[in-house]
């Protein structure tokens, strides 16, 4: 009766979209939020280091910042209130207080807003100016990317909290800012990097913190520069492009120092962090799979790689302590046992996923269903892990349930199957 009534237990959590998945060496948990949104934009770890916070791109109104228990993935705090797509966030340094970007386009809205992380409650907004990156200073002074309406320049801007005085707004020059592109925050050092567009250019740009002026144009990557991020020593600045390629960059000497691969990739996706108390740097990625690899600073050489696809496109962050890595693609959460030491590379295993076909019209296709289980949903992804086509009521009395696919683009993509504590993926390509 005990061992009928814990499962039970864990098959409502499953169904509740809260199942976590068993330990391994390499993660601590895997959590699944498919039912809040399409993908995750912002993943980080709260400053008291007992919660992962996630911001989504919700579905019917589900956009929000989730708060998740640190040991279960466990949903333990929501904050909605006017926050739909395009979040970002930070916190506050003792993390009591929350601040949070939101942009709606139809209709046209966009806020700032400060929030009580005890209460929930939104203390105060700012609702003329649309940021898409921000970094907080001293817990007080706002810098960010962004503009005041849809006509208006880019531009970027440092502003105080506490009053909503505008204190700076600057242009990048010759060249152009792009609020969706990243921005990085050294606090201690004094320095923030944005990324800029000229002719044919995508460059990596100094700035000085206190008097948003650049300092220098440290270099330029050839594809999309996806991530920027600081070593806490001061010592570094790391940018990573589509393409696979992370710029490590000199920050005394204002030189490239070396350019690593993370993989070959076109049109992938690619984010790096440093770890705050030791001397690595993490990739995470891909194009299709993603993986995470972990690089020594010491000598630029990776000693470790994730032997699952574990990677994250949008988002990555590192626990204050190190022990722990977050990354995220689309609506999937890893939560990663970190590995510093050179124990040697776990050599990369490509996941190979089933084959499916398209009936001869080419525009249906037959899945394989697992008899005797609750089916969830299912989501078509693209390669780059993005959901298309979302399935929810289902109903099957077979074996195989048959989907409708005239609407997808020709192309390779993933089908992702749910079933509670249980994701089964195959793989299909459409041929016009």
């Amino acid at each position: 009766m005990k061992k009928y009534f814990w499962f039970l237990i864990a098959l409502f959590l499953a169904m509740a979209g809260l199942y976590a998945s068993p330990a391994d060496s390499d993660t601590a948990w895997t959590q699944d939020l498919w039912q809040l949104g399409t993908q995750i934009d912002k993943v980080m770890f709260t400053p008291d280091g007992k919660n992962i916070a996630v911001s989504v791109d919700g579905l019917n109104d589900n956009g929000g910042v989730y708060f998740l228990d640190i040991l279960t993935g466990n949903i333990v705090k929501k904050f909605q209130k006017n926050i739909y797509s395009s979040i970002d966030f930070v916190f506050s340094s003792n993390g009591k207080t929350m601040v949070t970007t939101s942009q709606k386009f139809i209709p046209d809205y966009s806020s700032i807003a400060i929030w009580d992380t005890e209460t929930l409650a939104p203390i105060k907004s700012l609702d003329s100016i649309a940021l898409s990156r921000i970094g907080l200073i001293d817990d007080s002074l706002l810098i960010g990317i962004g503009k005041m309406n849809q006509s208006d320049t880019t531009r970027i801007y440092k502003i105080n909290i506490n009053t909503w005085k505008i204190i700076n707004k600057e242009s990048a020059g010759n060249s152009r800012v792009v609020g969706d592109y990243p921005l990085a925050v050294d606090e201690i050092h004094n320095y923030f990097s944005v990324v800029t567009i000229g002719d044919n250019t995508k460059n990596v740009e100094l700035w000085d913190l206190k008097t948003v002026k650049k300092i220098t144009t440290l270099g330029s990557h050839n594809h999309l520069i996806q991530s920027l991020a600081f070593s806490s020593d001061g010592k570094y600045l790391a940018s990573a492009s589509s393409d696979g390629v992370i710029n490590i960059w000199d920050l005394n000497s204002k030189q490239l120092l070396k350019s690593l691969i993370h993989d070959s990739l076109q049109n992938g996706y690619l984010q790096v962090i440093f770890s705050p108390k030791n001397g690595y740097l993490v990739s995470s990625g891909g194009s299709g799979s993603f993986f995470t690899k972990i690089w020594d600073m010491s000598n630029l050489k990776m000693v470790y790689q994730y032997n699952k696809p574990l990677g994250g496109s949008y988002t990555l962050d590192i626990s204050k302590d190190s022990n722990l890595i977050a990354t995220c693609h689309a609506y999937r959460i890893n939560l990663l046992n970190s590995h510093w030491t050179s124990t040697g590379i776990i050599q990369q295993q490509q996941e190979t996923y089933p084959m499916i076909f398209p009936n001869p019209s080419g525009n249906e296709i037959t899945i394989p269903i697992t008899q005797g289980l609750p089916l969830i949903s299912i989501n078509i992804l693209n390669l780059n892990g993005i959901i298309v086509k979302t399935i929810t009521q289902i109903e099957h009395l077979s074996n195989n349930i048959k989907v409708d696919i005239s609407s997808l683009q020709s192309g390779a993509y993933f089908v992702s199957v749910n079933y509670p504590g249980k994701v089964v993926t195959y793989k299909f390509e459409k041929i016009r």
